[in-house]
């Protein structure tokens, strides 16, 4: 796959290698599950699809249903946007990535407070 990728796969890619994105990777063609993911961040839990020209939409719906599942944010972003508006859609992998950190953050939150009433409550 990495050797006949898209155009617009190949410039992602240059971005995502040539950002400081701190712990946050992205890594190319990933296996998610039982689903390859043109790009997926496994701390954010946060994956990247590029919708191709005359890609299957049925098929890419059902893949991002299955990964929803199992915990994975499916952000897809069209080809022609990746390769005509790269600033927009970095700018929107950045917004994806900032809420993907606050639901990390907002489960890590109520996870401890659930472990801190449970304690309360055996007391």
């Amino acid at each position: 796959m990495r050797r006949h990728a898209s155009e617009a796969h190949k410039a992602l890619a240059a971005k995502f290698s040539k950002a400081d994105l701190g712990p946050y990777t992205f890594k190319r063609f990933a296996v998610v599950g039982s689903a390859i993911v043109d790009f997926n961040c496994h701390l954010l839990g946060m994956a990247i699809a590029i919708d191709e020209e005359g890609q299957n939409e049925t098929l890419a719906k059902r893949r991002d249903k299955s990964l929803n599942a199992v915990g994975i944010k499916v952000m897809r972003i069209k080809a022609s946007d990746i390769l005509e508006n790269m600033d927009d859609v970095l700018a929107r992998i950045t917004a994806g990535m900032r809420l993907r950190i606050g639901d990390k953050q907002d489960a890590r939150r109520k996870h401890g407070d659930e472990m801190r009433a449970g304690k309360r409550g055996r007391s």
